[in-house]
């Protein structure tokens, strides 16, 4: 990458008048399912519940890196702690052969200034990314009427998707989302990981993007059989803003 590409500042975010009354409510949903499925696999999350692994390492902000690039935690060169967590996105702890989606959460610590929630100073900032390119559905409140329907059992999954989307539709977009979730992975070191969410950095809009060093190799057939098994694995990730070498803590 160099300066003589120029990304857009032609972007524009788009704020519900009704967006702090929706995300309340969708707080108030997760908590509720948080609880009852802490009930039954003990305190964890509502999303992504099953941690795989916890790593600690560092993150290098490259020297060279074009202007454009150059805001917020990328502005200087430097190498910055980070922890690393990795998890299948269910709310329950099903086998990792379990068709599901695969996280890579990661904190980088070591920077300042104020936190985009405006909840003061920040001392780091969170990148979450899955192994999906493209998010399964367009609007936050589509999201979260998914997730609490699957919350209550297939049944409740089916009467939501048919009256959502209709008797035909319902169905088909059921099977479109067990495809996604079916897509073979092959590791955390081997694959493409996305931010489904744009970011800001500086005046732009960006969306996050890990791509595996050629020197990891590549996948191993089988090997989400028991990802859990696997955490001695050590992983080397390389992207267009830095490198990130993490290691099992």
């Amino acid at each position: 990458m160099t300066d003589k590409v120029q990304p857009s500042t032609d972007w524009q975010e788009q704020i519900a008048p009704d967006e702090a009354e929706r995300f309340a409510r969708y707080s108030e949903q997760f908590a509720a399912i948080q609880a009852r499925k802490s009930v039954e696999y003990g305190q964890g999350r509502a999303l992504h519940r099953k941690q795989l692994t916890a790593a600690a390492g560092s993150l290098d902000v490259l020297p060279d890196l074009p202007g454009f690039a150059r805001y917020g935690l990328f502005a200087n060169a430097g190498r910055h702690d980070a922890w690393v967590r990795l998890s299948n996105g269910g709310m329950d702890r099903a086998p990792d052969a379990v068709p599901d989606i695969r996280g890579f959460a990661l904190r980088v610590f070591g920077v300042n200034g104020e936190s985009a929630l405006g909840n003061g100073p920040a001392k780091s900032q969170d990148f979450t990314l899955i192994n999906q390119e493209k998010f399964a559905f367009a609007r936050s409140d589509e999201f979260v009427d998914f997730v609490t329907a699957a919350a209550n059992g297939n049944g409740a999954l089916l009467r939501f998707v048919i009256k959502r989307y209709g008797l035909l539709g319902g169905p088909v977009r059921v099977a479109r989302m067990l495809k996604t979730v079916s897509k073979p992975f092959g590791g955390f070191a081997t694959e493409t990981l996305f931010g489904n969410v744009p970011i800001a950095c500086g005046p732009y809009a960006v969306r996050v993007r890990l791509v595996p060093a050629g020197s990891n190799g590549k996948a191993t057939p089988g090997a989400n059989k028991d990802w859990g098994g696997t955490s001695a694995h050590a992983c080397t990730v390389k992207r267009c803003t830095g490198t990130c070498s993490c290691s099992p803590s």
